[in-house]
């Protein structure tokens, strides 16, 4: 046992002996080594940390140095676009009549036809007297009134999202319905049917309420509903550049859009 715990400590000894100091003397993991066995080394670059050009420089304020602006650009607040810029880019989609998203006061610059609304009696006014600053004669009223009909109706709830929540009570409970739209008489409400006729409504009525239909619901005719848009056609560069500048304001529902269609 002794001899065999000698040779195997000698035969330890003996490879030990071999790694320091013969077959890994011209391998060893140097510096220059490494170097030498790199492929195609003449492609390394150094890249700097992100977000800087070459010496450290921020990228955005090389770029400032390239096109002659000064360094401390960066840091100045940006001027409001003019309306030209504005009318080249925003609201394209809704030149051709589509109501589009709300974005300030307007939604559709580049239009060839702008309106605000619909309005209802009680809020004109106040739209009208929104539009004072515009040129007199810039700006019309255009009657909307939705075709005769009767409908189904609930309302009107205090605001939109008390609408919203109970259309969704409503839904859940298997009740369709859906919110009044383009009627600002009726709006924020509710409208479960529409009928050519009032009898036709009053069956609607009572067969909702048999089941699982609210019991405020009535039978309201449209014509309680007409409104008016008001409508800026063709308008100039100079109306362009005060509509964009007026302030967001409720009395305008949401601002100006491209003109919707209507029938001649």
């Amino acid at each position: 046992m002794r001899r065999l715990v000698a040779a195997l400590l000698l035969l330890n000894l003996a490879l030990l002996s071999w790694l320091l100091l013969g077959g890994s003397s011209d391998q060893k993991e140097r510096e220059p080594t490494r170097v030498q066995q790199q492929l195609n080394p003449e492609r390394v670059r150094v890249l700097p940390p992100e977000g800087t050009a070459a010496g450290g420089t921020p990228l955005r304020v090389a770029q400032a140095l390239q096109d002659g602006a000064s360094p401390d650009a960066e840091d100045a607040p940006l001027a409001p676009a003019p309306a030209s810029a504005v009318a080249a880019g925003v609201g394209a989609s809704t030149a051709a009549g589509g109501l589009g998203p709300v974005t300030g006061a307007v939604t559709a610059l580049n239009a060839v036809c702008l309106e605000a609304g619909p309005f209802d009696a009680q809020s004109l006014p106040a739209a009208e007297a929104a539009l004072a600053a515009l040129p007199r004669g810039s700006w019309q009223r255009q009657t909307l009134e939705p075709a005769p009909a009767y409908l189904v109706y609930m309302g009107r709830f205090s605001d939109q999202k008390t609408a919203q929540r109970r259309l969704q009570d409503l839904r859940q409970r298997g009740v369709e319905a859906e919110l009044a739209h383009d009627l600002p008489a009726l709006e924020p409400g509710l409208v479960f049917s529409r009928h050519t006729q009032e009898a036709q409504a009053e069956a609607a009525l009572a067969a909702l309420q048999s089941s699982r239909g609210p019991r405020q619901a009535r039978v309201v005719p449209t014509s309680e509903a007409a409104a008016v848009l008001l409508r800026v056609e063709h308008p100039t560069d100079e109306v362009r550049s005060q509509i964009a500048g007026m302030e967001p304001t409720p009395a305008l529902r949401g601002g100006f859009r491209g003109c919707r269609k209507t029938k001649s």
